[in-house]
């Protein structure tokens, strides 16, 4: 084994270099993008409508005039439904931007939505 070219090795760095601020740059633009990011849900009654944002935190929510007439408990059912919907699509769209700014085949953009997918999907130990 010989000694490394110096040429070579430094070559080698300034692409390394290269690829970290690319990964760095792309990764501001996603997380500007998720900062403005809103998703909106209902319920499949169409009694509730809410928005979130990236993070799934119910940012507004809409009550149709039926549910002054139904019971409470049946609309806060409503309400539930309508943010579960709502995180669904945020996922969605968090998965689409993930993958325009960092590819879908990049690690780092399948270890991040991975974690948005679990913040926004969490499971609840029941089956569908």
């Amino acid at each position: 084994m010989g000694i490394p070219d110096p040429e070579a090795s430094r070559q080698h760095l300034e692409a390394w270099k290269g690829r970290i601020e690319q990964l760095a740059a792309d990764t501001q633009e996603m997380s500007n993008r998720f900062e403005v990011l809103k998703a909106v849900g209902a319920d499949p009654e169409g009694l509730v409508r809410v928005t979130v944002d990236s993070g799934g935190n119910m940012v507004d929510v809409q009550l149709s005039e039926r549910t002054r007439r139904i019971d409470t408990e049946y609309t806060g059912q409503a309400i539930l439904a309508a943010v579960a919907a709502a995180r669904a699509q945020m996922a969605e769209a968090s998965a689409q931007i993930i993958s325009e700014t960092l590819g879908e085949d990049s690690p780092a953009g399948q270890a991040i939505a991975s974690r948005v997918r679990a913040q926004l999907m969490p499971k609840t130990g029941e089956e569908d």
